[in-house]
């Protein structure tokens, strides 16, 4: 732990010390440097890092000696194998998957927070102490799918509906749950306003209550899963976890609101706060199903991204404002620049630092990606 840690703190430091108000340059080489890192770390790790990625690395090879008639043998999407052949015709070392999809998830969370964030350097900090990339080291299939969603965002927000869909498909195959990214499109142009939680709160009591039928149907759409009703790990309720990780949205939720009183709805990036709201309440009321049944808690990455966003509108690490030289008259006054540290800021960091180490001192099995390792160890 002390690894991400000191990764964490030693971002921040350089942060503090390069950026100003909104100095896009700045931004980009905090940003690129983060993600380079990100891309390393997530490449060169032990399939011993994060609780899934063992059978990925084993997939890989079998994948690789498998006819492509024969991609029915494997329990994966059409996508997943797929990709696993082709870097299997040149690659043959398991390795090269997490080389490859490294690369994919660094550059792709890299630019979404690149058009969406007005603080990129406190995103980044975020994706790391909101346990974004733990969650990334572990469910391969489902964050490729999720890059690809992000990819095709831009089109949603230029009402491009149909090229949206078309990415929605794709990502599908490479894991069906991506499908419930359709949910966007109801939201993506629709004001929020408080009637819509006396519907919301109701609603999701209703479908905690009959979470079996929520259950049914997603499987009756995917044509899969059906088998994790009746499984331990996944078909399992799990109260305390799901309900601790609920308690994060929450938070999230309402100190964004705090951030934004008095500001436009709009930031300058062109997403909507009213779009971010709707994509934070899908989150809770997945995690909210997962008490119930811990699989359906695995649809929240497509949501929780929107977490670098939310929060990233706070102040940036350090900026500039003037301050007089001296007590005279205003209009013939003199005045310095001044680098300010926003307090807000700092505290963002400091509350999610503390949650990643709640997370990974008592609870280090969620994610397994204590201790990390590289592959040649």
């Amino acid at each position: 732990m002390i690894f991400y840690l000191c990764l964490g703190f030693s971002f921040l430091l350089f942060s503090s010390a390069v950026r100003t108000e909104y100095d896009d340059r700045s931004q980009k080489i905090a940003g690129l440097l983060f993600f380079f890192i990100v891309f390393l770390f997530t490449g060169l790790r032990s399939p011993e890092v994060g609780n899934d990625s063992m059978q990925f690395y084993q997939a890989y090879t079998r994948i690789k000696a498998t006819p492509w008639t024969n991609y029915t043998s494997e329990r994966y999407e059409w996508g997943f194998f797929a990709l696993c052949k082709v870097l299997g015709m040149f690659f043959p070392h398991p390795q090269t998957l997490f080389v490859f999809t490294g690369l994919i998830f660094a550059f792709s969370v890299f630019r979404f927070i690149r058009m969406y964030s007005n603080n990129a350097a406190l995103s980044c900090i975020l994706f790391l102490f909101l346990n974004l990339w733990a969650v990334y080291m572990n469910l391969m299939r489902q964050i490729l799918a999720l890059c690809i969603i992000l990819f095709f965002l831009d089109a949603l927000f230029h009402e491009k509906s149909i090229q949206f869909c078309l990415g929605v498909f794709i990502a599908s195959l490479f894991h069906r749950s991506a499908l419930v990214c359709l949910v966007m499109l109801v939201f993506y142009e629709k004001p929020f306003n408080h009637k819509f939680v006396i519907f919301y709160v109701p609603f999701t009591a209703f479908c905690f209550w009959k979470y079996d039928w929520i259950f049914t149907l997603g499987t009756m759409i995917l044509h899969r899963y059906e088998g994790y009703r009746f499984s331990q790990a996944f078909g399992a309720s799990n109260y305390f976890g799901m309900f601790f990780h609920a308690l994060i949205c929450l938070s999230v939720l309402f100190y964004g609101m705090l951030l934004r009183q008095g500001r436009a709805c709009k930031s300058e990036k062109g997403l909507t706060s009213d779009f971010q709201i709707y994509m934070l309440l899908c989150c809770l009321f997945c995690y909210i199903l997962g008490m119930r049944m811990y699989i359906l808690s695995r649809l929240t990455p497509y949501f929780t991204i929107f977490y670098l966003t939310w929060l990233g509108e706070a102040e940036p690490f350090v900026k500039m404002e003037k301050y007089p030289l001296r007590n005279i008259p205003e209009d013939n006054s003199n005045f310095i620049l001044k680098r300010v540290y926003p307090l807000e800021t700092y505290f963002i960091v400091l509350a999610s630092s503390v949650y990643f180490c709640i997370v990974h001192l008592f609870r280090p099995e969620w994610q397994g990606i204590i201790p990390y390792r590289f592959f040649w160890q």
